[in-house]
């Protein structure tokens, strides 16, 4: 990488590995952003120790370079996760952030399957300590301030029939997490996509505006009518 080539980091969500990011990492790379794709340990640790495991990934990353530009896309947890990250190893050439439905209020899905005896033994196994910190009702002891670029992306389809039932047919919801609850106080720019939780990795539509907003700090309105 070259000394002011601007640098992304990626970090997926829980039950996920970086080879869901792949679609959004090659898209950026062919803009000539330097990609730094972390994987990471999702179902072993709480989400306060998996962002310790994800600064250490990064001081080990020959293409990490804390003196360009670092912006971070994030999908679902993977959002949790670098907030508490920059929480407290926040890069003194911090860009842009974007989120692709993060449940920062949680998710009713996560209530659904912790809450329900039937449910929780296998959901704690499958999704380990983070799935618990995944709950509307879990406090983060963040205490994090936003105050930087932050661009979050919330979708509106879905093909999840669990998120069905718990939300209904309506479109404020991506079958995983409610538009409201991927909102966050002192973001910079929010806006809804027509696609599922998953989709959020695959649109080309969000690929789109992730790049928008790396460059302008703000998603392309504009493109949303057509």
């Amino acid at each position: 990488m070259t000394e002011d080539e601007e640098t992304v980091v990626l970090l997926h969500g829980i039950l996920s590995s970086h080879f869901n990011m792949a679609g959004i990492a090659s898209y950026l790379k062919k803009h000539d952003y330097n990609i730094v794709n972390i994987d990471y340990p999702s179902r072993r640790m709480p989400m306060e120790d998996l962002a310790c495991f994800v600064d250490e990934k990064l001081k080990l990353s020959s293409d990490f370079n804390r003196s360009s530009k670092v912006h971070f896309v994030a999908h679902s947890m993977g959002g949790l996760i670098t907030r508490y990250y920059l929480h407290k190893n926040r890069p003194s050439s911090l860009g842009c952030v974007v989120m692709l439905g993060t449940p920062h209020q949680g998710s009713p899905l996560a209530d659904f399957y912790d809450g329900n005896g039937l449910t929780k033994y296998l959901y704690r196994k499958i999704c380990g300590p983070a799935g618990a910190q995944l709950r509307t009702d879990f406090y983060h002891a963040l205490h994090d301030k936003i105050d930087y670029p932050l661009g979050v992306i919330a979708g509106t389809s879905w093909i999840n029939p669990v998120g069905r039932m718990l939300f209904g047919k309506n479109r404020d919801h991506d079958g995983t997490v409610p538009v409201r609850n991927v909102e966050i106080e002192g973001m910079r720019d929010m806006i809804s996509l027509e696609t599922s939780h998953s989709g959020l990795l695959v649109s080309k539509k969000v690929k789109a505006q992730i790049l928008h907003f790396l460059k302008h700090e703000q998603f392309d309105h504009s493109s949303l009518s057509l």
